[in-house]
């Protein structure tokens, strides 16, 4: 009975102390803008209970009947104190107390603190990336970011870029991981910049282990626009209008000098002695000039409208962008079309429901790039003697001294004949719970798919040229791929103000899988009408061919992570992510990815309160962190592929059989990388300047390699967890900005310094690649050295004499016997007396020493100006043209017009340039050497703009907020000592083994554009 009274006591003192509390609700939006301000701590004057705002901005507090007044804080904006007032709702405006300072990081799963963040994490000023002319939002990344590489490895439209976060960190895939409205992705082609509301990139393990296995190569978080908080319609439109130019050309030989080399080697014919003979009458002949044949100026236009708005329970942001853009290669163009949708509702005053839809459709032609057959090495070998239309077969001319070679504009034909449609649909759906139990304890479960289907078509017309320039039957080409992804989310977050601790935990799970098919065919003797160019059209059933494959992995995943504020001077935070992949067997499946980090906000120490007005801010960061790489495993690398159709005979009769390919591991486990950072985040004079210096080293363990196997085995080389490599580097980013008065501007500079090298190969031979043509490898990748670095012969000048000659040699015996006056002398640096592999040695490489970027923003009134430049330096590349502009014998092809007319002679006995040879048994250009390699770095403006946006008076009487009008300038100016088209670029096809080879990629063009921004 005793116990039964005190639970009554109890129970009518809770209900007393409930029913002297009430709940004030409201939100906590910028004066700046409008927009809810996440994180913003709400404290009772007088105690230490209290909550923070939600992602948007929203509170909700139980607060007792004899409180007086709530306090509102958050970093960069001023404390505001109000009364509580009879309402029950009480919204806030903040104002900000410094320029630019960014209170609120999105994270992975979450938002925090900038305060509150251990991590490295580096913020994109989406201001600046509405400001570029591109139309991939990825592109619009180069040079913003410390630590963050972006290359546009080629100026073809819609061929996209490298990112390397942190650079190359395993000779596999090193892409980093895209997260878009939390969808993990592999790209975001599908996003126009203008629709991006914000964008971080994670770089260091512990910001990135809540990705586990796919954060290793760093992780871009992209937000897209949802609406306008506080403004209940706005519509924007944007247009653009430009052309394009080429950067660059080389000079190549004309025919009267293509045809006095052609007779100094030897190698005369009819033609060739009718252009001398030219030559000798006073008539010189240039020929064609296939780069002329082949370039054009061209065109981009851009078109993007957006309608969004909010009101109290809906924001909203629809739009589409299109954009057309033709190549200064003629026959290459990339149309694209995207349409977005994002919805959020408030259902109740806790639940929220949302759904985004993306969609994007594209069409390109063909990519005739490759090194061998595509249309700018074919225009840079062609000799300039043959035509590229003959009047008298009413056709494409024949190409007489580059048999090998498809006359250019003939490719670009044919390159008409191919069209790639690709559609890609993405759609989003969440819901989530706001204060469920208790105040700050949140729970969101999200639905995401991914589905592309594509079309690709090449058509191949008959043709006669000669008998070996030609094609005896036409034929139609279709692949038809097919990709669905889908990604299920479920995580509860707890964010509450205790005392003076700030809890942010997240708790979930997560369920993906991808699955991917195509089907192909082949028809010949298909109508050269394109109403007609269909399979069914073919008139060949005989060697009609049809195939196809799929594939498909899943990914289930659990994660945990909690950050832990005190008193807003030290946090720390820790994360576990644990992941089962397809990719391995049941007993390798599962990886174990943790990190944990701490940093101290020395700024609000007492002994630092002397420097407040010098030093505002500054945080010391200190982290460590384990993540994987899933890119690096194949779907099935741990069993044994077989394929079927063979054909054998067994007891006379024919037997349909099968046959393994490639040996099994079934011990094939996760590719790892442990990385340690250190930074140090601060701001200075009122956080005018603010900055961020970081030192890491990443080390990548378990790397994934084809162990090699005796040749005998007859299999593909197994995959193998053999290797390991590391890169350490520091990164620098600073930005000052100020006002005075009408004046405002705004600086920004950062730069990196990466070094990598390959520390193990588990005892296997070093790996050889980055061959092209007939030079051979020209990449090496051992231990001891950054990836696939440049090797070959060191060389010494040419021999100019026959006493120089006569001397190179050890007993009397000649170094390089096959050698004469004006070849290349190669260095005998093991001293031998012979020229072989042993020479071989260390020739530079494409890691660069140093990348960075320098931005700044101008503006007086209603005028404003954009400078951006970016710029690589310590890095080489290998030209690979250098075997056809500069060969001695003139391999069928063309040769520069410095080799032409500058070549050695005895008559020009200082040249630095290699004799003309048709026998060049010293192999000066087939050996690959140092004079392949050449300085890479580059400086590049790569966007200037001017703008000016009409005085408000002016907009109001044109019933309009805003417009501005602009002029853009892209690839304005390089500055390089690369002889090449354009330096920068990465390699063949993003593969690590070709990092720095120029297999003639495509240049960046120069672009002068206008546009329009209007808002209604």
């Amino acid at each position: 009975m005793r116990k039964l009274n005190l639970l009554l006591v109890f129970m009518l003192l809770t209900v007393m102390q409930v029913l002297a509390q009430r709940t004030i609700t409201g939100t906590v939006t910028s004066m700046d803008d409008g927009a809810g301000i996440p994180g913003v701590s709400i404290i009772i004057k007088g105690t230490t209970q209290g909550t923070t705002t939600d992602i948007e901005g929203k509170y909700r507090l139980s607060v007792p009947k004899d409180a007086t007044a709530l306090i509102y804080s958050y970093v960069g904006m001023k404390k505001q104190e109000l009364v509580i007032s009879e309402s029950n709702i009480m919204n806030v405006n903040l104002e900000s107390e410094a320029i630019d300072v960014e209170g609120v990081v999105v994270v992975g799963y979450g938002v925090m603190r900038k305060s509150d963040v251990t991590g490295s994490v580096g913020r994109v000023n989406v201001a600046d990336l509405k400001k570029v002319t591109t139309i991939d939002a990825a592109q619009a990344l180069q040079g913003r970011v410390a630590g963050v590489n972006v290359i546009s490895n080629s100026g073809n439209p819609g061929s996209g870029v490298k990112i390397r976060v942190r650079g190359i960190g395993t000779i596999n895939n090193s892409d980093p991981l895209f997260v878009v409205d939390g969808f993990p992705m592999g790209d975001m082609s599908h996003i126009a910049p203008n629709d991006i509301e914000s964008m971080e990139v994670l770089k260091d393990a512990s910001a990135t282990a809540i990705y586990g296995s796919r954060g290793a190569n760093g992780v871009i978080l992209v937000k897209t626009r949802s609406g306008l908080k506080g403004k209940k319609f706005e519509v924007q439109a944007n247009v653009q209008m430009g052309i394009s130019q080429v950067n660059k050309k080389l000079k190549l030989a004309d025919a009267t000098e293509f045809a006095n080399a052609r007779e100094e080697i030897g190698a005369t014919d009819d033609i060739i002695n009718y252009v001398l003979a030219q030559q000798e009458a006073g008539n010189y002949l240039k020929g064609t000039d296939w780069q002329k044949e082949i370039y054009r100026q061209g065109s981009n236009n851009r078109y993007n409208v957006s309608i969004l708005g909010s009101t109290e329970a809906y924001s909203y942001d629809h739009g589409f962008t299109y954009s057309t853009e033709n190549g200064t290669v003629k026959g290459t163009y990339l149309d694209k079309l995207m349409f977005h949708s994002n919805n959020n509702i408030t259902l109740t005053k806790n639940v929220k429901f949302g759904m985004n839809f993306n969609y994007v459709h594209y069409e390109k032609p063909g990519d005739r790039t490759d090194y061998y057959s595509g249309t700018i090495p074919g225009a840079l070998r062609s000799d300039p003697i043959s035509a590229a239309w003959d009047d008298y077969t009413d056709f494409y001319g024949e190409i007489y001294y580059s048999q090998a070679a498809t006359n250019p504009a003939l490719s670009i034909y044919l390159a008409g004949n191919e069209k790639y449609l690709g559609n890609r649909a993405m759609a989003n759906v969440y819901l989530q719970i706001d204060d469920i139990l208790t105040n700050g304890l949140s729970f969101r479960s999200q639905l995401g798919t991914q589905l592309d289907f594509d079309d690709q078509k090449t058509y191949s017309p008959q043709y006669f040229i000669t008998p070996t320039q030609k094609n005896d039957e036409s034929s139609l080409y279709q692949k038809r791929p097919y990709g669905f992804n889908w990604v299920n989310t479920n995580y509860f977050s707890y964010n509450k103000l205790v005392s003076k601790l700030n809890i942010n935990a997240t708790l979930g799970m997560e369920l993906q899988a991808s699955q991917w098919s195509d089907i192909w065919a082949t028809g010949y003797d298909v109508p050269e009408n394109a109403d007609l160019q269909y399979l069914g059209a073919h008139k060949d059933a005989v060697k009609f061919s049809l195939g196809g494959g799929a594939s498909e992995n899943r990914l289930s995943s659990t994660f945990l992570r909690g950050n832990f504020s005190w008193d807003n001077k030290y946090v720390i935070t820790g994360t576990i992510r644990a992941d089962g992949s397809s990719k391995f067997t049941p007993e390798n499946r599962w990886g174990y990815f943790p990190s944990v980090a701490a940093s101290w906000n020395l700024n609000n120490e007492e002994f630092m309160a002397g420097l407040t007005d010098i030093l505002p801010s500054l945080k010391l960061r200190l982290g460590w962190g384990i993540v994987g790489n899933q890119g690096s495993a194949g779907n099935f690398d741990y069993v044994s592929s077989v394929n079927g159709g063979y054909i054998y005979a067994l007891n006379g009769l024919p037997v349909e059989g099968a046959v393994q390919l490639q040996l099994a591991n079934e011990e094939l486990t996760w590719e790892g990388a442990e990385q340690i950072n250190i930074g140090v985040d601060f701001g200075a004079f009122n956080n005018q300047l603010t900055g961020t210096v970081d030192y890491f080293v990443r080390n990548t363990n378990d790397m994934i390699l084809q162990r090699p196997i005796p040749m005998y085995a007859g299999k593909k080389k197994p995959a193998v967890n053999a290797g390991t490599m590391q890169n350490k580097g520091i990164e620098l980013a600073l930005n000052y900005a100020e006002v005075k008065g009408d004046f405002r501007y705004d600086i920004g500079f950062n730069v990196t310094f990466i070094k990598n090298e390959v520390t193990s190969l588990a005892g296997g031979d070093p790996i050889r690649g980055g061959a092209a043509g007939r030079m051979g490898n020209s990449t090496k990748t051992e231990v001891g050295r950054e990836i696939a670095y440049f090797y070959g012969y060191e060389t010494a000048g040419l021999f100019t004499s026959q006493e120089q000659l006569d001397a190179y040699s050890i007993d009397g015996v000649p170094i390089q016997p096959n050698a004469g006056l004006g070849d290349v002398v190669f260095k005998d640096l093991n001293g031998d007396g012979a020229i072989t592999e042993l020479d071989m040695t260390y020739l530079g490489s494409a890691s660069p020493k140093m990348t960075g970027g320098f931005n700044l923003n101008l503006g007086y009134k209603g005028f404003d100006m954009v400078l951006f430049i970016n710029g690589s330096f310590g890095n080489e590349i290998v030209n690979s043209m250098y075997q056809t502009l500069y060969s001695s014998k003139m391999f069928e092809t063309n040769i520069s017009q410095d080799m032409a007319v500058n070549h050695w002679t005895p008559e020009n006995p200082t040249s630095d340039v290699p004799r003309l040879d048709a026998a060049d048994l010293n192999k000066n250009t087939e050996n690959f050497s140092d004079l392949y390699v050449e300085d890479g770095s580059y400086l590049k403006l790569k966007n200037l703009q001017f703008g000016y946006s009409l005085p408000s008076k002016i907009n109001k009487k044109m019933h309009i907020k805003n417009l501005r009008v602009f002029a853009s300038f892209d690839n304005l100016l390089t500055i390089t000592k690369y002889s090449g088209l354009d330096p920068e670029l990465f390699g063949l096809y993003g593969n690590p083994f070709y990092y720095g080879v120029d297999m003639v990629n495509y240049p960046q063009p120069r672009m002068y554009s206008v546009g329009l921004n209007v808002t209604l």
